[in-house]
C-alpha cells in the first residue's frame, strides 16, 4: 500500500497508515517484544505528491515511537490500534516553509478484507491527507484535534466518507505555502 496509509493511520495516520501495512508483510523478528500482536510500526521519510497541495511535500519523522496491536475481526478484516510517540516535520520543497507536528493519534485503521479501504478512527492528535478534502469540508493535509472518523481509499488517496468530522487545528497545505 501506499504512504498515505502511514500518513492516515498516525496521524492517528494517517495519516499511522504504511507503517501499519509494512508491518503486516515484515518477517517475524520484527514482532520481538512481550506481546506477540503489538508490533513497533518503524517509518521513514517520505514525500506527498503535488496533486495534494499543489507542490511537493517532504515529510521527515523525528519521533518515531509508535506502536501497533493487531487483531482480526469475526469478519476478517484486519484492526491496529495504533498508540505511542509519533512527530512529523512537513516541508514545501518548493519554498523550504516547514511545520513539526504531533501526530501521536491514538487511533484504530480497520483494514476490510479483498477492497483497498481503510477505516479510521482517530483520537486526539492526527494527520492525514487525501487529494479530495474539499469535497467534505476539510483541508488536503489536515492537522486535527478530538475524535475523526472517515474510511479512505489507499489506492487513489481519497476520502470515501467521512460520518464523523474532526476539529481542524491547522490547514497544513495552507501554512508551508
Amino acid at each position: 500500500m501506499r504512504r498515505t496509509i502511514m500518513m492516515l493511520a498516525t496521524s492517528i495516520a494517517v495519516l499511522l497508515p504504511t507503517a501499519a501495512v509494512a508491518m503486516l508483510i515484515e518477517p517475524v523478528t520484527a514482532w520481538a517484544n512481550n506481546d506477540p500482536h503489538r508490533v513497533f510500526l518503524p517509518s521513514s521519510p517520505f514525500d506527498i505528491p503535488s496533486n495534494v497541495c499543489g507542490f511537493t511535500v517532504h515529510v521527515d519523522i523525528p519521533v518515531d515511537r509508535e506502536y501497533g496491536t493487531f487483531s482480526t475481526a469475526p469478519d476478517g478484516s484486519t484492526i491496529v490500534k495504533v498508540t505511542g510517540s509519533l512527530v512529523w516535520t512537513f516541508t514545501n520543497e518548493t519554498n523550504g516553509m516547514s511545520k513539526t507536528l504531533n501526530a501521536s493519534g491514538p487511533g484504530t485503521i480497520t483494514f476490510p478484507i479483498n477492497t483497498n479501504l481503510g477505516v479510521i478512527d482517530g483520537h486526539g492528535l492526527s494527520v492525514f491527507y487525501v487529494t479530495n478534502g474539499a469535497q467534505f469540508g476539510v483541508p488536503n493535509i489536515m492537522y486535527s484535534s478530538g475524535l475523526l472518523k472517515f474510511t479512505t481509499d489507499f489506492s487513489n488517496d481519497t476520502i470515501v466518507s467521512m460520518p464523523r468530522r474532526p476539529h481542524v487545528l491547522l490547514d497544513v497545505c495552507a501554512a508551508l505555502a
